[in-house]
């Protein structure tokens, strides 16, 4: 959303709560494939602002790259992405980055495992307090899913992260 808009002075956060870091911003929170309205496969819009909060937008951008590199197995990329092949997930990197615009550099595996752990954090707190679905997704093994594909990223970075002295 960028730095325009000015949120309500009693606004409650559905996400983390507000962060102090010098290029903060109003992140999505949960910027991913089917959060976008796509006109001519063409992104036109996003919507589900449910966890809007301000932070540093490498965290929405963390989270954007799991998704749509996508930073998972390569089982998970065809079966649950349907991607017809497994992805070059270091150029999609690339390519995500670059039409993003300037962003300040950033360790991938890091910013992306620590994304996933602040979601697996929020949904453990919120299926605590009862809340659905987190409360049912918990119950389903959501968490340990989470731990295991954590573990992924960070065995796996070679796969997405540039070359050491690129």
């Amino acid at each position: 959303m960028g730095r325009e808009w000015e949120p309500p002075g009693d606004a409650v956060w559905g996400a983390e709560p507000e962060v102090v870091a010098d290029d903060v911003v109003y992140c999505h929170g949960d910027p991913g494939p089917w959060n976008f309205v796509l006109e001519d496969n063409r992104a036109v819009g996003l919507i589900d602002w449910d966890y809007l909060h301000p932070g540093s937008r490498i965290g929405d951008i963390a989270y954007a790259l799991r998704w749509f590199v996508p930073l998972r197995s390569d089982e998970m990329a065809l079966e649950w992405h349907h991607f017809p092949e497994v992805p070059d997930r270091r150029h999609r990197v690339e390519v995500f980055l670059e039409a993003y615009g300037e962003v300040p550099q950033f360790d991938v595996a890091e910013a992306v495992v620590a994304r996933m752990q602040a979601t697996s954090d929020l949904m453990e707190e919120l299926a605590r307090g009862g809340q659905e679905p987190q409360r049912t997704w918990v119950l389903d093994g959501a968490l340990e899913r989470e731990r295991e594909e954590i573990e992924w990223v960070r065995r796996n970075r070679d796969l997405f992260a540039a070359p050491s002295g690129s």
